[in-house]
């Protein structure tokens, strides 16, 4: 609780742009013993930035060779904003978007972290844990592909990408958004959709 505490007392001095702030947190906490519980337990924090630094930190986890375990996992699915709006001025633009109290950084920097996400389940003792953490996280991840940012549009295309990959009954579903991405207005969707087409993460993994 103390470190969590900590963290967020740090955090709540990030502006959503002094990246170099949230690299002194990270030097500070980043080595502790429940640092990721803690940086989920933020990550739906009433304060949109502290939600926005919070998955900052744990995409730069993620991208410096951390992982998840399965409890881990499953916390972080549960931890997942919600639909309902929070009466807060840099919630509302989220809000006139219809996919939930989420800061739209924070919606991009979980995005760009599914693709580190283990979410065979090995480790659960629930069987079907894997389906329900890429049904979880699909329900969560598509809406946003119609979000007024064309960056938060461009990757939750790719995060759909890599649930797509892990359980080929949503292929189709997929195939749709990728055919959509290809005629968005915004070059960066495009060219994330051009990108996955050339990575092979079109087509659902081999069995």
């Amino acid at each position: 609780m103390a470190l969590s505490q900590d963290l967020r007392a740090a955090l709540t001095s990030f502006d959503g742009k002094a990246t170099s702030l949230l690299g002194e947190a990270e030097a500070a906490f980043g080595g502790q013993a429940g640092y990721v519980e803690a940086l989920i337990a933020l990550i739906g924090d009433a304060e949109p930035y502290v939600g926005s630094g919070a998955t900052w930190l744990l995409k730069s986890f993620f991208e410096q060779g951390g992982a998840l375990s399965a409890q881990q996992t499953q916390t972080l699915i549960a931890a997942l904003p919600s639909n309902e709006t929070r009466d807060h001025p840099e919630a509302r633009d989220h809000a006139r978007n219809g996919v939930g109290a989420a800061h739209w950084s924070t919606q991009l920097h979980l995005c760009q972290s599914i693709r580190y996400l283990d979410l065979s389940g090995a480790g659960s003792p629930n069987l079907r844990v894997s389906d329900l953490w890429v049904s979880g996280l699909w329900v969560w991840v598509e809406p946003l592909l119609t979000h007024k940012r064309p960056f938060v549009r461009a990757w939750s295309l790719d995060a759909l990408a890599h649930l797509a990959r892990e359980h080929k009954a949503y292929q189709a579903n997929f195939e749709q958004a990728l055919q959509r991405a290809s005629k968005d207005e915004a070059a960066s969707v495009r060219a994330r959709g051009r990108g996955l087409l050339l990575d092979g993460l079109s087509r659902p993994a081999l069995l």
